[in-house]
């Protein structure tokens, strides 16, 4: 309907438009995707701005579930440019009853884009290989002392009953 209240019609028209292919703001990636069961330390990552705009006031936000836990969840950087990639670090700790796999660590991001608005990313999987804890060598080093131990005590003991007669 117009203004005047006529009806108008017309024919479907169909329009053809160019849609880009959704992709995400950043990429994610472990630097070394390691760590030993029963080991902590830090973790680093390389985070790439994959956005045709700069960002700033990047928070990074880490988080575990078990078998991984953390005091050290969030990462900051004031700007990271078109293509940039920057390295953050976290604190993190495996149980040592962690299962030798890939386990999946989850991130997102919170940051302010080039308007001044306030956005945060959808949530990245990011890998990590737990690997089986390396043996001490403490399980061998018992025995081998009381081994030890015990052919000194014999030889004193042999001695002595040598030198008695």
């Amino acid at each position: 309907n117009n203004h005047d209240g006529d009806v108008r019609r017309t024919e479907d028209q169909s329009i053809r438009v160019d849609v880009l292919e959704r992709r995400d703001e950043f990429v994610v990636e472990p630097v070394d995707p390691a760590i030993d069961a029963g080991d902590g330390g830090t973790v680093d990552f390389r985070i790439e701005n994959d956005l045709d705009e700069p960002v700033e006031n990047v928070h990074v936000k880490l988080f575990v579930d078990a078998p991984f836990s953390s005091d050290d969840d969030e990462a900051f950087l004031s700007r990271l440019e078109p293509g940039e990639t920057a390295r953050i670090t976290f604190d993190l700790a495996v149980d040592e009853e962690a299962i030798a796999k890939t386990h999946r660590l989850t991130l997102d991001v919170k940051y302010d884009d080039e308007s001044g608005g306030t956005e945060l990313s959808d949530t990245y999987s990011v890998p990590i290989e737990v690997r089986e804890r390396p043996d001490s060598g403490i399980g061998y080093a018992i025995p081998s002392v009381l081994l030890l131990g015990f052919v000194v005590l014999a030889g004193f003991w042999w001695r002595r009953r040598a030198n008695g007669r």
